[in-house]
C-alpha cells in the first residue's frame, strides 16, 4: 500500500502542516494519510535528512516501523490493505532552491501561479513566501533562457512585479489581473514555455 500527499506552501503553512501531524500523534498515536489512519507503534526509526541535488534543496523528514508492527492498527483504521514493503514510511518534504531543469523550473511555477491565484480566489492574501518563491522561479528561469526569448521573459518579470506590487497593496482585483496577464503571456510564447 503506498499513500501520498503532496502541496506546495510557504514555511509558515509547512509550519503549520507539521503541527497538524504532531498534534495528532500526540493525542492519537496516529497520522492520517489521504484519509486513511494509520496507528503508529511505541517505536520508530526517525530520520531528518537534508541533500542539494541539481540545483534542488529537499529536507525530507521519515519516520519508519516494522510492517508486522501497524497490521493491527491499520486494519483497526478500517483499512486491511497492508502493502508488501518491509517498512512503511511517511515522508515530508520541503523544497528550497528552483529546480535545475527547465521543465521542472516551468511546472513549478505554473504549480506556485495557480496556488496564489486559488488563494486570491478565496479572497485571502498569499503571504510574501508564496510571492518570492514564484518571483525566484522567474528569475531562474531568466537565467536559463535563450537570448531570443529575453524580451518575452522582460514581459513575464513586468507582470510578476506587478503581481507582486498588488498583494503588497491588498488589491485583489490588480492581482488577478496580473495573473491572467502571466497566463496570457504564457498562451502568446507558447513556444518558450511547453
Amino acid at each position: 500500500m503506498k499513500l501520498k500527499e503532496r502541496t506546495t506552501g510557504s514555511p509558515e503553512e509547512l509550519a503549520k502542516f507539521l503541527l497538524d501531524i504532531s498534534r495528532r500523534i500526540i493525542e492519537r498515536k496516529s497520522v492520517s494519510v489521504k484519509g486513511a489512519e494509520i496507528k503508529l507503534p511505541p517505536v520508530l526509526d526517525i530520520k531528518l535528512k537534508y541533500k542539494e541535488k541539481e540545483g534542488r534543496a529537499k529536507v525530507k523528514i521519515s519516520f519508519a516501523w516494522d510492517k508486522d508492527a501497524t497490521r493491527a492498527g491499520i486494519a483497526a483504521s478500517g483499512n486491511d490493505a497492508v502493502g508488501s514493503e518491509k517498512h512503511k514510511r511517511l515522508k515530508v518534504v520541503a523544497t528550497g532552491l528552483p529546480p535545475k531543469k527547465l521543465k521542472e523550473l516551468k511546472k513549478d511555477m505554473e504549480k506556485t501561479l495557480f496556488t496564489i491565484k486559488r488563494t486570491l480566489r478565496d479572497n485571502e492574501f498569499p503571504d510574501a513566501a508564496a510571492i518570492d518563491h514564484f518571483n525566484r522561479l522567474v528569475t531562474a528561469f531568466k537565467k536559463r533562457a535563450k537570448a531570443k526569448w529575453l524580451p518575452s521573459i522582460q514581459e513575464l518579470e513586468d507582470a510578476a512585479a506587478g503581481l507582486t506590487q498588488a498583494v503588497a497593496d491588498h488589491d485583489q482585483t490588480a492581482a488577478l489581473s496580473k495573473i491572467e496577464t502571466i497566463i496570457d503571456l504564457k498562451e502568446k510564447y507558447h513556444d518558450i514555455y511547453k
